[in-house]
């Protein structure tokens, strides 16, 4: 993975002091020098960029894919920088192995996951129903040299979720079409793990 090693110290603070200690879990990292390898500005400069230029509208109205309204125009929505910087450490001080992220999009989270993912040893699964995003968000991770680290499942959350085998999840990324939350935690619950992070 091409990366280029930063100190975030607000991203720290956050993911730490913030969310961590709020939901009373204790970091199993308690280094207080965890850095984080950040992937290369350029592969997720490339990324954002598609947020400006991509659109795709949908031949029927089956999936609202996260529209507002089913003949909206799809296009690309990424977390923030700092929020995926945020949820890279998060996966650093709980040493979290096993994580989803329903809602890949162009992958934009899903390669900061994976970098830290890559420091502890685990593997990122990550779900999007959309096919035509599904082939960029795959070019995006090899650019990334994030491959391997990341399992791209292109299917809907709820049939993947009903039928995981893929072990208890430690750390659950919910960013898709927000109709469907009710039904993805109903699923997502049982399958977690202990003390873990959603």
């Amino acid at each position: 993975m091409n990366t280029k090693q930063f100190d975030d110290s607000e991203a720290r603070f956050i993911a730490k002091e913030i969310i961590l200690k709020r939901l009373g879990i204790v970091p199993k990292n308690t280094n207080q020098h965890v850095i984080y390898s950040a992937p290369a500005k350029e592969t997720l400069a490339e990324i954002s960029s598609l947020e400006k230029t991509w659109s795709y509208t949908p031949k029927d109205n089956s999936h609202t894919y996260g529209r507002k309204e089913k003949g909206e125009k799809i296009g690309f929505w990424s977390v923030p920088s700092m929020s995926a910087k945020v949820l890279a450490y998060l996966v650093l001080y709980t040493k979290a192995k096993n994580i989803i992220e329903i809602g890949t999009s162009a992958g934009f989270s899903t390669i900061h996951l994976a970098s830290a993912v890559k420091q502890t040893g685990g593997k990122v699964y990550t779900i999007e129903c959309l096919s035509e995003k599904v082939m960029i968000a795959k070019k995006n991770f090899e650019k990334a040299q994030a491959s391997d680290k990341i399992n791209l499942i292109a299917e809907d959350a709820s049939k993947v979720l009903a039928n995981w085998k893929e072990g208890q999840i430690d750390l659950v990324f919910l960013d898709a079409d927000k109709e469907n939350y009710g039904k993805y935690l109903e699923l997502l619950i049982p399958l977690l793990s202990r003390g873990r992070l959603s």
